[in-house]
């Protein structure tokens, strides 16, 4: 396909070896800059004043996505150690198998926390969308290449934040638990309770049979889901867990794409809020409630 889009650009344009001499040209700079200032965006109008060519911006861009090199975000770069490697490898080669129909059904529930903060009035709603990650022009497979890779960057933001646990279950955002207060062990016991009834809600036929156990994908949060009681708790509920090797949130879905995704629509619902409008916390939980599994079941 990218070899058709090549074939096809040069055609409309007429240009032929001179336009594949101008892009490599261009691919080269590119290169060169992204490598020079790691982290940090080059633009289109930079490959071309570097690559000293006389083609517009639109046609730059359209020639990097037809070759395979379209703007994308920043990835995170997750630190690995030795034996994170070894054990990402191991849990690949168990389950790299299975069918992508196989894991919306199975685990019952991809879980995970996040806190949001919740930006009430226009001043941190205007913070909130100078937020987003910026780019780079690159295939896919230079996706953790180190030098475009997002930096570690803190943007914090002095506003209050609310604690969420979102579960994946059967291809939609199905559980939505709010934790009240510090998270730990305690309100991990209560945030699988409510998880409990989520899936025997989802799976009727299972709940059904006496003795079911549950399996949930969670990651390894000592302070809740590992915590004594908490881990306790999910044996008395009949859950089991499928672990996430260290380090790879790249393997969780919510991680992966769901929290994104949630911010990303609240930040589009908050550009249409007149200047003068305050939320309420009550009123941003029950927003990122409603965004969250509203999300269509396509995307999951």
């Amino acid at each position: 396909q990218a070899e058709d889009g090549i074939r096809d650009v040069e055609r409309s344009r007429g240009l032929g070896d001179v336009y594949k001499r101008q892009y490599q040209k261009c691919a080269k700079a590119l290169d060169q800059l992204q490598k020079a200032r790691p982290g940090k965006e080059s633009t289109v109008a930079m490959v071309k004043a570097k690559a000293k060519v006389k083609w517009g911006e639109r046609v730059l861009r359209e020639a990097f996505a037809a070759h395979g090199k379209p703007w994308r975000k920043l990835r995170e770069k997750p630190l690995l150690t030795d034996r994170d490697i070894v054990e990402r490898w191991e849990f690949s080669k168990q389950y790299s198998k299975r069918s992508g129909q196989s894991w919306l059904v199975y685990p019952h529930a991809k879980i995970d926390n996040k806190k949001f903060v919740a930006y009430l009035d226009h001043k941190g709603r205007v913070h909130a969308s100078r937020r987003s990650v910026r780019g780079a022009y690159r295939s896919g497979g230079q996706a953790l290449e180190s030098h475009l890779v997002k930096p570690k960057e803190s943007q914090k933001y002095p506003a209050k934040g609310v604690m969420v646990t979102a579960g994946v279950l059967k291809g939609r955002v199905r559980f939505f638990h709010v934790t009240e207060g510090r998270w730990n062990g305690p309100k991990a016991c209560e945030m699988y309770t409510e998880l409990s009834k989520a899936m025997r809600r989802t799976f009727p036929d299972l709940a059904a049979k006496p003795r079911t156990k549950w399996t949930v994908l969670e990651d390894n949060d000592p302070a809740g889901y590992k915590a004594g009681v908490a881990v306790s708790k999910k044996e008395a509920l009949g859950i089991n867990v499928l672990a996430l090797p260290p380090r790879s949130p790249d393997l969780n879905i919510l991680d992966y794409y769901v929290w994104s995704a949630i911010s990303k629509r609240l930040r589009q619902q908050e550009a249409l809020f007149p200047c003068n409008k305050k939320e309420t916390m009550p009123a941003f939980i029950r927003r990122l409630r409603k965004t969250a599994l509203g999300l269509p079941a396509a995307e999951i």
